[in-house]
């Protein structure tokens, strides 16, 4: 079993690497904008573009530290003997996990806007720039979380 966490503690660490670092968008340490990745992928606000990728790869490293902390730790089992049993605790975790992202956005607009006035007339200035944007994000997280799972089961018949 050591073997396993230690494999699942490396790809984990690699993922969540990946995503911190696509989440710094064009200033160190700051907050992604939509419009970072305008000049270098043509992206700019909805559903698809780099927003999306850096859902998918927080999708990704979501459903795999959720894998290595219950091996990890046994006590927090939440896991069955079934394997889309499992697909649905991870995808209704990373649900859980977007939803609360997708308000942490909203509400970081929201303070940028109210309390600073700040004039974000552009959606491209904005973390949460509409419905569009939020479903995306959703999605994208939910199809990373649902395609690692998958890849886990694959690679280890004995993940979960």
């Amino acid at each position: 079993m050591e073997i396993k966490t230690s494999r699942l503690q490396a790809w984990f660490s690699a993922f969540i690497s990946l995503f911190i670092l696509m989440s710094l968008g064009s200033k160190p340490f700051g907050w992604m904008r939509n419009a970072a990745c305008l000049p270098h992928l043509g992206c700019n606000t909805g559903f698809f573009g780099y927003d999306a990728l850096t859902h998918f790869v927080g999708g990704v490293a979501l459903a795999i530290g959720l894998a290595w902390i219950i091996r990890r730790y046994p006590r927090l089992h939440i896991f069955h003997r079934e394997f889309l049993k499992n697909v649905f605790v991870i995808l209704a975790v990373a649900a859980l996990i977007g939803v609360l992202w997708e308000l942490l956005e909203y509400g970081f607009d929201y303070v940028r806007i109210v309390f600073f006035h700040m004039n974000l007339a552009s959606p491209n200035q904005m973390a949460q720039a509409g419905n569009s944007d939020t479903m995306g994000d959703l999605f994208f997280g939910l199809l990373g979380s649902f395609i690692a799972a998958a890849a886990m089961k694959a690679i280890d018949r004995d993940i979960f």
